[in-house]
């Protein structure tokens, strides 16, 4: 069945967008039985010796994976100028032949985080899409390997950044108590943070922030923004404009200006909601 119309199904398992991965496994399994490819042991999903060979010597990701073409396809990419695109923290100008693990800490010879790629749909329980360019994500070995882990992702439960932006349906909410004292008194202490899903989004029900613990992960990063607000307050004679002047300052820039420049700033989204919420503030005391 492969060899049909000159591979056309074997290159719609390689090129098919997001949306499109629910029609390719319904097409997979009326050839194969699931239970043939891989079973639950445990709660954990885990190839039989069919999806063994299906990875191995039809799809060949572990080949595909550490060879020289794999590294220099994403090094020649925009990608390497972005990060994480689960958690945007850490970045993506690194990608390596040797597989992260917690052995290496996740980290190359030169100490930094190594590129990893995520299968959305698990390799274990759909092999036949270990390949699929949008079934790799580009994320830190911390989402994949660490927390994420064997969870199972699906594009009705989580986010596939290929496919939907998780920009457009999340949102770091923090106390604007702290906010209003920070702007008005210089006490710039954040002591709130919450990440939730917007109001107007149609994904009420998912679950990649929890999956991928978020908002706890970032807890950690409150005392940036306290540091950030008192760079504010220091222009506080300033007006609005005069402040973004120096926000946005060729080689001082933390904050992107819009949603499409997230990926490019490290922690990108947590500092623009940050400053959204902000410039309100600022706006009624100037």
């Amino acid at each position: 069945r492969l060899e049909f119309n000159n591979y056309k199904k074997l290159k719609e398992l390689i090129t098919s967008e997001p949306q499109y991965f629910p029609i390719r496994i319904r097409e997979a399994f009326n050839i194969l039985e699931a239970e043939d490819i891989s079973q639950c042991v445990n709660g954990v999903w885990q190839p039989t010796k069919l999806g063994e060979l299906l990875l191995r010597r039809v799809f060949f990701y572990d080949t595909f994976r550490s060879s020289s073409k794999c590294v220099e396809f994403y090094k020649n990419t925009h990608i390497k100028r972005m990060h994480c695109f689960y958690c945007g923290i850490y970045d993506l100008k690194v990608i390596s032949n040797i597989k992260p693990t917690i052995n290496n800490n996740y980290r190359d010879g030169n100490n930094k985080i190594l590129f990893d790629l995520d299968h959305f749909y698990l390799k274990s329980k759909y092999p036949f899409l270990s390949l699929s360019f949008y079934n790799l994500i580009p994320c830190c070995g911390i989402c994949n390997s660490r927390i994420r882990s064997t969870k199972e992702f699906d594009i009705t439960t989580h986010i596939n950044p290929y496919a939907d932006s998780f920009d457009s349906h999340y949102k770091f909410n923090f106390s604007k108590e702290d906010i209003l004292m920070a702007t008005l008194m210089g006490n710039s202490e954040i002591t709130n943070l919450n990440l939730v899903i917007n109001e107007q989004s149609a994904r009420v029900n998912d679950t990649t922030a929890i999956d991928l613990q978020l908002e706890n992960r970032y807890q950690e990063y409150k005392g940036e923004l306290s540091v950030f607000l008192n760079e504010i307050f220091n222009y506080r004679d300033k007006s609005l404009q005069e402040i973004e002047d120096q926000i946005y300052a060729r080689g001082r820039q933390k904050i992107p200006k819009n949603s499409n420049e997230i990926p490019y700033y490290q922690k990108g989204k947590f500092y623009l909601d940050f400053w959204e919420q902000v410039k309100p503030n600022l706006k009624n005391r100037l």
